[in-house]
């Protein structure tokens, strides 16, 4: 497979790329509300902020690089066709895209019952164990037995459970965020589901 590198380097050349640096530094709300009056600046920040997170969120789902840059692309291209349309941001920029980009890569993947199957996995071959779960979890750094352990543990969570450590640990998404992407209907149900997921990774060390 193409090396996830060299894929963000043939979409990292954006015509009009110097203009997202307008927005650096401008909250969500800000950005979005010039997106939808239809400023070229804020489409360019988003694509050029946004892709290479994405991009690594698609392989978390599938490893079929064609399926995710379709997606990909159908997201930004719905972007950009209908920002007018578009509804008010809820929670973050990030947040809407990643809901997006799950919901597209899911219905690609359900037309081809193989990569269903694999991407209803989420996350379970290769998870990667970030120092900052290793350090929530068992409170200790630079063991390489126990974090090969705790990889093994993750991946007889379910898929739920699973994708709340992900966004939480490795996105660093706040519950807010999380509860949008997740379709949770409320925050405490973040926070159980949470609970429940390192909960059992601690009875395993136990």
């Amino acid at each position: 497979m193409e090396k996830l590198s060299k894929i963000a380097q043939r979409y990292a050349s954006v015509p009009g790329n110097e203009k997202r640096f307008a927005f650096a530094g401008q909250p969500d709300s800000i950005i979005w509300k010039h997106f939808k009056k239809g400023d070229e600046a804020a489409f360019i920040y988003i694509y050029a902020n946004y892709f290479n997170e994405l991009l690594g969120f698609g392989f978390r789902i599938t490893s079929h690089i064609g399926i995710i840059e379709d997606a990909i692309q159908d997201v930004f291209v719905d972007l950009r066709s209908r920002h007018t349309p578009l509804p008010n941001l809820k929670v973050s920029i990030k947040a809407f895209l990643f809901k997006a980009l799950k919901n597209k890569i899911l219905a690609y993947c359900k037309r081809d019952q193989k990569q269903m199957a694999v991407a209803d996995k989420f996350w379970d071959p290769g998870f990667n164990v970030s120092k900052s779960i290793e350090d929530k979890i068992i409170d200790e750094e630079g063991n390489g037995q126990i974090a090969r352990q705790l990889r093994n543990f993750i991946a007889s969570l379910t898929r739920r459970e699973r994708e709340i450590i992900y966004y939480l640990y490795y996105q660093k998404m706040s519950y807010e965020e999380i509860k949008e992407v997740m379709n949770f209907d409320n925050v405490k149900s973040v926070r159980n589901l949470l609970y429940r997921s390192l909960s059992k990774l601690k009875l395993k060390f136990n």
